[in-house]
């Protein structure tokens, strides 16, 4: 049951506007994405090992044979040219996603660093008007460091969250292009 904001502590109300949850989706997701991918790759592998295998042929062909292996090759270098351009259409619509997930994590955080600004703001009120006397340098040193600590804090994640979702978009950016390289080079070899 989640409470009123007003009667959560300070603590509560860190764990429980968190992105914690956030970043386990996207890593769950980019290890879903990587299997996926490992899959698709297998497969990939596992039909050229038995294109392979079936024209490799045990005695001399036959004219007829030829013929009939040549419209074969002809008819799979189209099907792994049409495979090749629907991955690299699905690996667009999953970069495409992966960044709008990236830039709700953006704005989450934005929302999030503004929310704690607000309640620390809050509690400097509460504490000042619960005094009933002026905020005295002691309180004022504590409530500059609270303020600093939660910027450096804010800066640290925000840092955190950038170079994290550089370095996914550079990793899913490079294993497309590498998939791609791999998959023409194989759809040129099926055809030779």
């Amino acid at each position: 049951m989640v409470k009123n904001e007003a009667e959560m502590n300070w603590d509560a109300l860190r764990e429980h506007y968190s992105l914690q949850p956030l970043h386990l989706k996207h890593a769950s997701e980019c290890t879903a994405l990587q299997l996926k991918q490992e899959g698709e790759w297998a497969a990939i592998q596992q039909k050229h090992a038995l294109l392979e295998e079936a024209t490799e042929p045990s005695t001399p062909p036959s004219p007829s044979a030829t013929t009939r292996h040549a419209f074969e090759a002809a008819a799979n270098a189209k099907l792994w040219k049409f495979k090749t351009k629907a991955l690299a259409q699905q690996h667009a619509h999953e970069l495409t996603a992966l960044g709008e997930q990236q830039a709700f994590a953006t704005l989450a955080l934005a929302e999030k660093e503004a929310f704690e600004m607000a309640a620390l703001a809050k509690k400097h009120t509460r504490e000042r008007s619960g005094s009933g006397a002026p905020v005295n340098g002691a309180r004022q040193l504590q409530q500059s460091q609270e303020v600093e600590a939660l910027h450096k804090q804010q800066l640290d994640e925000r840092l955190a969250l950038e170079l994290r979702q550089k370095t996914e978009l550079e990793a899913a950016t490079e294993a497309v292009w590498i998939e791609h390289a791999v998959e023409d080079f194989l759809c040129k070899d099926a055809a030779m």
